[in-house]
């Protein structure tokens, strides 16, 4: 297939998986899936001299989906698990494409575009502006939800926007003004409308987001503010003008939540989100105890407790035993180690981190955009330490490393091995 027609495929995709989770949008989701996976069998002469080693998701992900089905066997209901697996093998094929697509036609632009795209929809929302109202679901009382069906989703996802602005901005390649601002201006919006979200995962995160990214790049940060600090001055100001009121009482919100889920924890007064949070994780840690190597079964949580653990690590735990988050965060423990072999990509070790801590208080491990901006982060390594290797930059740490991971062709340079 063309670049352009593989470009139009992968950005509906994208679009349907960041749109589609109102219940009439579903059958879209699932034909731009089909589409995805028809573009990938259209491409197959390509496909076949293709290495699918590098996709660390996948291939983790396989594993793990493997224990789970035969976790079927002593499921309390097998049909449920069954089907919980069948999706995540969905997921997990459409993470093999997605990878081959972003290396080969090399699409991480395009993905920092649509993902920024989806964040403006949400600020033109949280702005109050009509553009793009029909997108808007109902709100969570106080909460502002925007296109998703609960605000913590939404909180979660500009998490991650926050991150692929902060990279964009931190990498070493000249930039044109006009899309600096555009990043600057995502950011400052994306902690904006995450405060009036009131969600504490993501107003916790998001600040250790932006914390670590000032530490590990201070003189970038410095030079950004010296910049286009007028530019942020104005939006900021812009911003509190027209809402000053409601950001100030959605700022007292989440601290009032958090305050509560502090009192519920020491047993004090409870509240009802940070009461079933608690209960949650005091169930699913029994539950792990009585069957902590082969765990109750996939999604064997849910069977038992109706809702889902709010904690990736209890759930995975209570399902598959201690053998399941083992395998999952193998995945993150992969990433962080090739990073730090290389001796580069201190913020994007920073991003894995927060995705880990982020887990104590989201399921991640079955999440389709969780899939998609974790092989976007494996792409992201790989890019970087080829971009090291091309500049110059790249010394071979010790003989241990040059002979198990390089092949040295006359230039003295193989790019046919990646990330794993």
């Amino acid at each position: 297939m063309k670049s352009w027609q593989i470009r139009i495929v992968v950005t509906l995709y994208f679009l349907g998986v960041f749109f589609t989770n109102k219940p009439k949008l579903l059958i879209y989701g699932w034909i731009m899936t089909g589409l995805l996976f028809l573009a990938f069998i259209l491409d197959m002469d390509r496909v076949r001299k293709f290495d699918f080693k590098e996709n660390v998701f996948g291939n983790r992900m396989l594993l793990l989906a493997l224990v789970g089905f035969f976790s079927v066997a002593w499921a309390p209901d097998p049909e449920r698990s069954l089907w919980h697996i069948e999706v995540i093998l969905v997921s997990i094929a459409a993470s093999f494409v997605l990878y081959y697509f972003f290396v080969t036609y090399e699409l991480l632009n395009l993905f920092v575009y649509v993902f920024l795209f989806y964040s403006f929809v949400n600020y033109s929302l949280a702005l109050k502006l009509p553009y793009f109202h029909f997108l808007l679901n109902l709100h969570e009382s106080y909460r502002f939800i925007g296109t998703e069906l609960n605000p913590n989703g939404l909180a979660v996802a500009l998490i991650s926007s926050m991150f692929l602005s902060f990279w964009y901005l931190q990498e070493r390649v000249k930039r044109s003004s006009a899309i600096v601002i555009v990043h600057l201006v995502s950011i400052i919006l994306a902690v904006y409308t995450i405060i009036l979200t009131a969600s504490r995962k993501g107003i916790l995160f998001g600040s250790l987001l932006i914390i670590l990214f000032l530490v590990l790049n201070y003189s970038k940060w410095i030079w950004i503010i010296k910049r286009y600090y007028i530019y942020i001055s104005i939006l900021t100001i812009v911003i509190s003008i027209m809402n000053f009121e409601g950001i100030k009482k959605n700022i007292e919100k989440p601290l009032d939540r958090f305050i509560s889920l502090f009192e519920t924890v020491k047993g004090g007064a409870e509240e009802g989100s940070s009461n079933a949070r608690v209960r949650f994780v005091k169930n699913g840690w029994k539950g792990f105890k009585e069957q902590p190597w082969i765990g109750h079964g996939a999604d064997s949580f849910r069977y038992y407790n109706v809702l889902y653990a709010h904690n990736n690590y209890i759930e995975l735990l209570f399902d598959l035993g201690i053998i399941g988050p083992i395998i999952y965060y193998s995945i993150h423990f992969q990433i962080i180690r090739r990073l730090f072999r290389f001796r580069t990509g201190m913020f994007i070790s920073a991003f894995v981190f927060v995705l880990m801590l982020m887990d104590v208080a989201y399921v991640s491990y079955s999440e389709k955009r969780n899939m998609m901006i974790l092989v976007v982060v494996i792409v992201a390594v790989k890019k970087k330490i080829e971009e090291l290797q091309l500049d110059g930059f790249l010394e071979i740490q010790d003989s241990e490393i040059y002979n198990s991971e390089k092949k040295v062709e006359p230039s003295g340079i193989d790019f046919s091995r990646g990330l794993v």
